[in-house]
């Protein structure tokens, strides 16, 4: 195999692991890099098993802890503070997505509008002679905008505040009518 320097041995050096003069001692004795790594498994093996020794001791006293622990929890959990009613998740979710703005606010109830004044000279003319609530289906149906079941008077896909901002939903993607 040959003679081989301390340098060029393929191990690490620290705690738990033989010393580098334990290392060329053991080269120099000509015993060898085979005779090293022996001795170096069966080390790893005694602390591996000291390590279980200790990781099952642990989970004893884990266990009478946890078991003195539950004597010393009270026989009912008390009464919450003030009692929620039920929501059903879909209810609270279609809540959430409508009424609170996860995103800053894109557009103004003026600009929405006021759009109909930049559309062709046909649509302008019929939007401009049209009665507001007209007006805004007008608009609506040309963006793709839906409005609310239940809430005609506003958007599905946008969270308008009491300012008149809105905010882009989730359902701007995520819902809507094909």
């Amino acid at each position: 195999m040959g003679t081989r320097r301390l340098g060029q041995l393929p191990w690490a050096v620290g705690p738990g692991v033989a010393t580098s003069s334990r290392v060329e001692a053991f080269v120099q004795e000509g015993r060898g890099y085979r005779s090293y790594m022996t001795l170096l498994a069966l080390g790893t093996r005694r602390r591996t098993l000291a390590l279980l020794v200790l990781l099952a001791t642990g989970l004893g006293l884990w266990e009478l802890l946890r078991s003195d622990l539950g004597s010393l929890q009270a026989e009912e959990p008390p009464a919450p503070a003030r009692p929620s009613p039920f929501v059903p998740s879909a209810e609270r979710g279609y809540r959430w997505l409508t009424s609170k703005a996860y995103v800053p606010s894109s557009i103004r109830q003026a600009d929405v509008d006021q759009l109909w004044q930049a559309w062709p000279e046909a649509l302008k003319a019929e939007a401009g002679q049209a009665t507001p609530e007209r007006r805004r289906e007008l608009t609506w149906a040309r963006y793709g905008i839906t409005p609310r079941p239940g809430e005609p008077d506003k958007p599905l896909q946008y969270v308008v505040d009491e300012q008149g901002r809105w905010s882009m939903s989730c359902l701007a993607c995520h819902g809507g009518q094909v």
